[in-house]
């Protein structure tokens, strides 16, 4: 059960110098804070730094046959995770549609898993450990969420939301908690025990904003603000009656 309890502020303290990527990011969350993973639309790169692209690895031939779009992803278990398709819009057949498992380290595409039946579209993707579920956001449906089994990868439910949010690019797991993104920079939670659901806040940046990211102490938000990209990191105070 969780006991953390809803988040009733962000506040923004952190912004990355340009880091030249589009569609999002993932930490390890270490201690140090030393491995942080970026996605760009067919490339995804290991940095050593939050704050700028410090490469330690990378890999530029993740791309299938038919795939042009990689999204936002997420790390779990050593592992990074991520979705690939054909991006056209969203009145256009996204097909075929791909979660990819890549190895932590080298980054190299390890498990290739076809979706396509499942859902319109595949923006990104968040481990839940507590349920042992991978969840898959879709930029094309502001009412849902779907869940694939972890130990078979077979579609699993899907996850209603009773606050529909408008292109959605993507979720982090923490405390029994999802944070979902939408495009327009608005961060929403859904409380999975019982799935209700919260308004947050309003990022004040304007840009096309990513997925989000809270493995560590912060959220971390990545946004296309224009010719720039900045990885926004915001520190999060709990209202008194969840502590």
């Amino acid at each position: 059960m969780n006991k953390a309890g809803w988040i009733s502020s962000f506040t923004l303290v952190n912004q990355s110098s340009n880091i030249p990527v589009l569609q999002g990011y993932a930490s390890a969350g270490t201690p140090d804070d030393s491995v942080n993973y970026f996605f760009d639309t067919s490339a995804l790169y290991l940095s050593s730094s939050p704050n700028s692209l410090v490469e330690v690895a990378s890999n530029h031939d993740l791309l299938l046959d038919g795939t042009n779009h990689m999204g936002d992803g997420d790390f779990y278990d050593g592992k990074v995770y991520g979705v690939i398709e054909h991006w056209a819009g969203c009145r256009t057949s996204s097909a075929p549609i791909y979660i990819v498992i890549f190895d932590g380290k080298s980054l190299a595409a390890e498990k290739y898993i076809e979706i396509t039946s499942d859902l319109p579209e595949a923006s990104g993707i968040a481990i839940v450990p507590d349920s042992r579920e991978a969840v898959v956001t879709s930029f094309c449906d502001p009412n849902n969420l779907y869940a694939y089994d972890l130990s078979d990868w077979k579609f699993h439910r899907k996850i209603p939301l009773s606050m529909p949010i408008v292109g959605i690019q993507g979720a982090a797991f923490r405390d029994g908690f999802l944070y979902i993104a939408g495009t327009n920079g608005g961060m929403y939670a859904l409380e999975l025990a019982n799935n209700s659901m919260h308004f947050l806040f309003q990022a004040s940046m304007g840009g096309e904003f990513e997925g989000p990211d809270f493995h560590t102490s912060q959220l971390r938000w990545f946004v296309n603000h224009g010719y720039d990209h900045f990885l926004l990191s915001y520190a999060p105070t709990r209202s008194q009656s969840s502590q």
